[in-house]
C-alpha cells in the first residue's frame, strides 16, 4: 500500500482531473511533495479552493456530457465520455484513495469513526 501522502495527493488529483478533462479548465499543478500532515492539509485546502471555484462557473460542465475525455496510465490510454469519466472513473478513484487514507489512519491510531468518513449535514 502507497502511504498515507500519496493517497491525498492522488485524491486531489482526481477531483483536479474532472475540472480539467470535462470543464476544460487549465491543469493546476500541486507538486506532490507534500510530507507533513499540515501540508496535506494545505493540499487539500488549495484542491477545495479549485472546487469552489468551478462552482461557480457551473456553465463550464454544461453540455460537456459526451466530450471525450482520454486518461493516460503507464501502458495505456482509457477513453471516456464525460459522463463514463466522473460516474466509472473519477468517483471509484476518489474514494478508493480516500478509503485508504482513512484505513491508513485509523491504523496508525487516529480516532476517526464513520461519521468521521461521511461527514455531517
Amino acid at each position: 500500500m502507497l502511504p498515507l501522502s500519496f493517497q491525498v495527493q492522488f485524491a486531489c488529483n482526481v477531483a483536479k482531473g474532472v475540472l480539467h478533462r470535462v470543464a476544460g479548465t487549465e491543469w493546476v499543478v500541486h507538486e506532490d511533495n507534500e510530507k507533513t500532515t499540515a501540508q496535506l492539509k494545505d493540499r487539500i485546502e488549495r484542491t477545495l479552493k479549485l472546487l469552489r471555484d468551478a462552482e461557480g462557473n457551473k456553465d463550464a460542465f454544461k453540455g460537456k456530457e459526451e466530450t471525450e475525455v482520454s486518461v493516460q496510465v503507464p501502458g495505456k490510454e482509457f477513453k471516456f465520455t464525460g459522463t463514463v469519466y466522473i460516474s466509472y472513473w473519477s468517483i471509484p478513484n476518489f474514494y478508493f484513495h480516500i478509503t485508504t487514507a482513512y484505513d491508513i489512519l485509523r491504523k496508525e491510531g487516529v480516532p476517526l469513526g464513520k461519521p468521521d468518513f461521511l461527514g455531517r449535514p
